[in-house]
């Protein structure tokens, strides 16, 4: 299923195809806080990229907007928000026969429900209008994601096998889910991240602003194919990625007995492999760790495929996130537009050691204040 996923909705060309899309919703972003800078008025930053990657990934996954008849993202964020609260069953599992008093199964299951009435709704939407035989579009580059899926139902995931799996309803609802959820969590939490640390660190934030206007210039907006040659944002994604992982912790399941620093761990064991710590370990990265430096990566060639185990911000190996490509083109862009667009300002008098940097623990690990901030435009062309 992944290497389906990989293929078919995930794979460079088709994250490409929806360069538009993307450069639109941004766009259109932009105007919005340019507005806000014509009035002086700070920005909710946090909430604007939520709105931003939410209606952005709405435009590529159902080709369509949010309204009030299909709207996802409420009922995701709670599902994240149940998983990720603290279930003692998690650490004594035999209290889970609890769960009546305990709750968070059974609020699991309400909002399971709620969504797939959603998606329910969101395919037969598609069906009817006939977009899963393509009838709606003069090409398969710009179908979404839902059209392509419901072109391959009822067909083996991997047609080489000749006992391969269908694919059926129930997975394309699955697929869609992943990729909703992981898009709004994932890519918006990492997009507030790099800006919260380039408004702590005024020196970082003028180095990316220098980049952005020697390469792309004060005279037009950032374009995807900028992006392969803005280096210095390369790293400071990198360096962000590095303190604060999406996904502070990756699980494991261990396929035979092996023996780790000693310790002897047992077939099918659950092993959590702590990022946060990771990326914070002196041994690694020198006794400034826990410093926002981001020229450390320009002498350490880590991928973010997960190659160095130091740095594995989307995992490694074959159960590395399918859907980094199209999360890192959506997070450098936002980035780069934002900050080439507007220089920035924290409200109120506010020092950068005064910026509140707490994280909030869930299944991502978010910042746990919204950022705000003063915009003021920079570029000389009007958007």
């Amino acid at each position: 299923m992944k290497r389906l996923c990989t293929s078919q909705l995930l794979s460079a060309s088709k994250v490409s195809s929806f360069a538009g899309v993307r450069e639109r919703e941004v766009e259109a972003t932009v105007k919005s806080i340019k507005r806000a800078a014509a009035r002086g008025e700070a920005v909710n930053i946090t909430e604007a990229v939520n709105h931003l990657v939410e209606d952005t990934t709405y435009k590529i996954v159902m080709g369509r907007s949010r309204d009030n008849e299909v709207d996802l993202t409420a009922l995701v964020h709670d599902a994240i928000s149940v998983s990720g609260a603290f279930n003692i069953a998690d650490y004594v599992p035999w209290l889970g026969s609890f769960d009546l008093l305990l709750g968070s199964t059974r609020r699991l299951k309400k909002i399971a429900k709620a969504v797939d009435q959603v998606l329910e709704k969101i395919i037969e939407e598609h069906h009817t209008r006939g977009s899963g035989s393509g009838a709606c579009h003069a090409s398969r580059d710009h179908r979404d994601f839902i059209d392509i899926l419901l072109s391959l139902m009822n067909q083996p995931v991997d047609p080489r096998d000749e006992q391969s799996q269908v694919m059926d309803r129930t997975n394309v609802k699955a697929i869609l889910l992943d990729t909703i959820a992981g898009s709004f969590e994932t890519s918006a939490t990492v997009i507030v991240w790099v800006l919260s640390e380039l408004l702590k660190h005024p020196r970082v934030m003028r180095n990316l602003q220098d980049e952005l206007a020697n390469l792309v210039g004060l005279n037009k907006f950032v374009q995807e194919t900028h992006l392969t040659n803005l280096s210095y944002l390369d790293i400071v994604i990198k360096e962000t990625l590095r303190l604060h992982p999406a996904g502070a912790f990756f699980p494991r399941e261990t396929i035979k007995d092996t023996m780790v620093n000693g310790y002897h761990i047992r077939e099918k064991t659950i092993i959590i492999i702590n990022l946060w710590a990771l990326g914070r370990d002196p041994k690694a990265w020198s006794n400034n760790a826990n410093e926002f430096y981001p020229e450390r990566f320009l002498t350490k060639n880590f991928d973010y495929r997960g190659y160095s185990f130091q740095f594995i911000p989307f995992g490694s190996g074959s159960r590395g996130c399918p859907g980094i490509h199209l999360g890192l083109t959506m997070v450098k862009l936002i980035v780069a537009q934002l900050v080439h667009c507007f220089t920035w300002e924290l409200p109120s008098n506010m020092t950068p050691d005064e910026l509140d940097m707490n994280e909030k623990f869930a299944l991502t690990l978010t910042k746990a204040k919204n950022l705000h901030a003063v915009p003021t435009y920079r570029l000389l062309c009007e958007v």
